[in-house]
C-alpha cells in the first residue's frame, strides 16, 4: 500500500496483523457522514464513492458524489488522529470491495510502541 512508502518494514508489519478484513457488496455504506470514526479502511480491491450532504428534501436526505476511490487509496484517516471524530462523508461501494480496516486504538499502541521508528504521515 502506498500508504506506508518509507515506513519501517517493522512496523508496517505490526499495522497489517492487526488489520481486519471486510468485504462489502455494491451499494452498501462503509461509513455514514456524522457517525463516529473509531477506524480507518485501505482498499484492496474495489472501487468506492465519496458522497457529502447537500440537503434534505423531507427525510430523504440528498447527496453529492465529490470523488471515486479504488485500489491502494484509504479514507477514514481522521479517526485515528482526533478522538471522537464525526465523519464528514459517507463512502459506499460501487462495486463489490475487499477492504481492510485498522482501528484507532490498534494504530496508537503502535505508534506508542514505535515512536523512535514511526515517522507516518497521514497527510502526505
Amino acid at each position: 500500500m502506498p500508504f506506508f512508502r518509507g515506513e519501517d518494514p517493522t512496523v508496517v508489519m505490526e499495522l497489517a496483523f492487526c488489520m481486519e478484513r471486510c468485504y462489502v457488496g455494491p451499494s452498501e455504506d462503509v461509513i455514514t457522514v456524522g457517525d463516529v470514526g473509531r477506524e480507518m479502511f485501505f482498499i484492496l480491491e474495489g472501487v468506492v464513492e465519496v458522497l457529502v450532504r447537500v440537503g434534505q428534501l423531507g427525510t430523504k436526505v440528498k447527496f453529492k458524489r465529490v470523488s471515486t476511490m479504488g485500489k491502494g487509496q484509504f479514507f477514514g484517516e481522521m479517526s485515528l488522529v482526533e478522538a471522537n471524530h464525526a465523519r464528514t462523508a459517507t463512502i459506499r461501494t460501487i462495486t463489490f470491495c475487499e477492504l481492510r480496516s485498522l482501528s484507532a486504538d490498534a494504530f496508537l499502541a503502535i505508534s506508542d510502541r514505535f515512536a523512535d521508528r514511526f515517522v507516518l504521515c497521514l497527510f502526505s
